[in-house]
């Protein structure tokens, strides 16, 4: 089986290995997110809120070890890796207070006798995370995709697989639940 590794960034030796996820497994992912956004698209926007809002408690709360976690995989500075926290952490606090100002069907002038722009889920999106930013790219991403109710699926850079599983683990912590429907925890 093909693996992935965690190598220390200043000295190149292996610090953890982990194995890839199978064809089926991420077939097995797949589905799950589609089960997810089945019903998720259907939780009104209070309720994505709420969950959101409960990853800006786990974030300051978690703060120093994902700060951590990014220096160890990734070699960026410890203070550059609290301030990308810091930053998800915002950007978070900005969807909450404004997405429902972004939401709103607007009106607009067309020869039709009524058009306007509204916004709606798509389905599960995914994202292919670089290794720079490995918290903050995720967030930056999936923060609006999740506020409109799209399910987001994430691949990590392979040599910040320990960011990747740590984003998992907060997302499912929050309230995000892979593969169920979202109105069953909540």
């Amino acid at each position: 089986m093909i693996s992935t590794q965690t190598r220390n960034p200043f000295t190149g030796e292996v610090t953890k290995q982990f194995d890839n996820l199978t064809h089926e497994e991420i077939e097995q992912k797949l589905e799950k997110s589609w089960t997810s956004f089945k019903s998720y698209k259907k939780s009104d926007i209070e309720t994505r809120i709420e969950i959101i809002q409960k990853l800006v408690i786990l974030l300051e709360s978690n703060k120093q070890k994902y700060a951590d976690m990014i220096t160890m995989e990734m070699g960026k500075p410890l203070k550059q890796a609290v301030m990308e926290i810091e930053k998800c952490m915002a950007y978070c606090n900005y969807y909450i207070d404004n997405v429902k100002t972004f939401m709103t069907s607007t009106e607009i002038t067309s020869p039709a006798d009524k058009s306007y722009v509204a916004y709606q889920p798509l389905g599960p999106l995914a994202l292919f995370q670089p290794w720079n930013f490995p918290f903050w790219l995720v967030f930056k991403t999936a923060i609006p995709q999740l506020m409109v109710g799209n399910t987001m699926l994430v691949k990590n850079a392979p040599n910040t697989p320990q960011c990747g599983m740590e984003l998992e683990k907060l997302f499912l912590e929050a309230g995000f639940e892979e593969g169920k429907q979202i109105n069953d925890k909540i």
